[in-house]
């Protein structure tokens, strides 16, 4: 009987391959030690191009980390969109007494009229519409005689619409003394990647674009969400092409072992079949005696 050397080698190496790549997702951090509003911004730009960020909070500020396999695509493209931004002092850390800025009647009106403008930008950008939002205040720092002033520019967020009608009282009602010819507001959208979407991994339906964040597989990059399923399917069809390929070896290994052992017995110059008639015919004659 034929020997065959043990398939647990290759079954062992098919499963650690499958094991690699389902854990290949080891995290690798693109920017630390930043504000919450810089790690979201970060998170919302690498998660849009479908490279799948994460956000965690330590002791020295927040952590974005994305897979290792991504990772230079990832820190190339927060180069590109020049984040993390400057991180934004609080309104209390800069009208507080330990502000940065240095004491004098001119420059703490300048100082408050900067936190005001600070804290109006969060304001704005909590609007629903508002990607993001600069503010310039002149109230406490103007010439005497000179009316309350105020300027805006905003960046509409992708798909939405922001109007100077809805942001207009937001703002009036955030400066005192601010008449609505002074106030000066640019609405602007947002510049697109680009890039093609195709090489951003998004997909279009309905006229919306969605993302879908990829991963890489073998030559290939799938959807994130499909990896698990796509390597457990690849898995399980060399398994089962290895076990098919072993069985077919396996038979055709048994039948030319049974022809050799066959045609061993049989004398030169007769022909197989003729033997396999006069073996018939001999345990015919056996069964009748």
């Amino acid at each position: 009987m034929p020997r065959f050397k043990s398939s647990k080698p290759s079954l062992i190496g098919i499963a650690l391959v499958a094991l690699g790549m389902l854990c290949g997702c080891s995290q690798e951090p693109v920017a630390r030690d930043i504000d919450q509003r810089q790690a979201l911004e970060i998170v919302a730009l690498l998660n849009s191009q479908g490279l799948g960020a994460e956000l965690s909070k330590e002791r020295q500020g927040y952590v974005v980390k994305v897979r290792k396999s991504v990772f230079p695509q990832a820190v190339a493209l927060i180069n590109d969109s020049k984040l993390p931004g400057e991180a934004k002092m609080s309104f209390r850390q800069l009208v507080g007494e330990q502000g940065i800025i240095p004491s004098s009647r001119e420059v703490e009106s300048l100082r408050l009229d900067h936190a005001l403008a600070v804290e109006i930008e969060d304001i704005l950008e909590n609007h629903a519409a508002v990607a993001s939002a600069r503010v310039v205040v002149r109230l406490n720092s103007r010439a005497e005689g000179a009316a309350v002033g105020a300027s805006v520019v905003v960046q509409e967020r992708p798909g939405s619409k922001a109007s100077t009608g809805e942001l207009a009282p937001l703002v009036l009602a955030a400066v005192p003394g601010l008449a609505r010819e002074n106030l000066q507001i640019s609405v602007t959208p947002m510049l697109p990647d680009p890039r093609t979407a195709a090489e951003l991994g998004k997909v279009y339906q309905d006229g919306k674009v969605l993302s879908v964040p990829l991963a890489p597989f073998l030559f290939w990059r799938v959807p994130e969400a499909s990896l698990a399923s796509i390597v457990v399917t690849f898995v399980g069809v060399l398994v089962l092409a290895l076990l098919v390929g072993m069985l077919v070896g396996y038979a055709l290994a048994v039948y030319r072992h049974a022809r050799t052992v066959v045609s061993s017995d049989v004398p030169e110059g007769v022909p197989l079949l003729s033997l396999k008639m006069e073996r018939h015919k001999k345990s015919i004659l056996k069964v009748k005696d």
